[in-house]
């Protein structure tokens, strides 16, 4: 009898989780906007970033102040990142001309290839939370992700973790209205998707477990929240599956593992 109310409640759980997480799924296929506690803050602040000054170069800089500044107000306003991490590093974003990108890159990192000091937009140095932005026209999305980095504490697999970045820093640079490329005489050009795939598999685990444990991950190193919850709607050993594709970055897998996992949940469900 006890085994019988044990199963059920087990049962329950389980058709709660999978209600909840099938709620998300839904709202994936539908993004729901955020409610943003000042939209007309924000977009003065999405102009901020997108402003660049063709003058001297103490114009310029104050140009790649104010957008840094205006990044680093977006992400500490509108992210829960821990306490130490709300110290100002507006000085710690820099916004450089494609040589002085290139150069710094290659400092930092001496194996960087020609190809790829081409196709890099940004990039963080974690030895010493500096943050570099190839400043190019519009670098909101760019900027975001950055700074994204420096509030991070993310113990997660790279590849999981850039995915997790771009998708909270499209998210945030989207917020207040689709953005568009564009270059510095003002036309409209067509970039690169960074980190496409990897962001695919962090839009699925939202689906699944919901904003605030990957928020909990990402911004508090909680990766154990993230665990109970992916093992909780997927299955036992669900999370150690997805985490072995993403560090051998293969986010193809890992969304196949999801995807497979949820149908598995749902014929469980159904077979009750």
């Amino acid at each position: 009898m006890l085994g019988d109310k044990a199963a059920a409640k087990d049962h329950q759980q389980t058709e709660k989780t999978a209600e909840n997480a099938q709620q998300r799924m839904e709202g994936e296929r539908q993004p729901e906007k955020i409610p943003y506690r000042d939209v007309p803050a924000h977009r003065v602040l999405e102009e901020q970033c997108k402003t660049k000054i063709h003058g001297d170069a103490a114009e310029n800089r104050l140009a790649e102040r104010q957008k840094a500044a205006a990044a680093e107000k977006m992400v500490v306003r509108d992210f829960p990142v821990s306490p130490d991490k709300k110290r100002d590093q507006s000085d710690d974003l820099h916004m450089l001309d494609k040589d002085a990108f290139g150069d710094e890159l290659k400092k930092r990192n001496p194996e960087s290839t020609k190809d790829e000091i081409e196709r890099t937009a940004g990039f963080y140095d974690s030895r010493d939370q500096q943050a570099f932005v190839k400043d190019a026209g519009n670098t909101l999305n760019t900027s975001i992700h950055e700074k994204l980095h420096q509030k991070s504490e993310s113990r997660l697999p790279t590849s999981l973790n850039e995915g997790m970045t771009e998708y909270l820093s499209k998210d945030e640079a989207g917020a207040v209205g689709q953005l568009r490329d564009i270059d510095s005489r003002g036309r409209e050009t067509k970039k690169p998707e960074y980190y496409r795939e990897e962001a695919a598999v962090v839009a699925q685990l939202d689906a699944v477990v919901g904003r605030n444990t990957l928020h909990e991950a990402y911004f508090h190193g909680r990766d154990d929240v993230l665990k109970d919850r992916v093992d909780e709607a997927l299955g036992q050993g669900a999370f150690a599956e997805i985490m072995q594709a993403m560090k051998e970055e293969n986010a193809g897998k890992a969304r196949d593992i999801i995807h497979s996992r949820w149908q598995e949940t749902l014929k469980k469900i159904g077979g009750h």
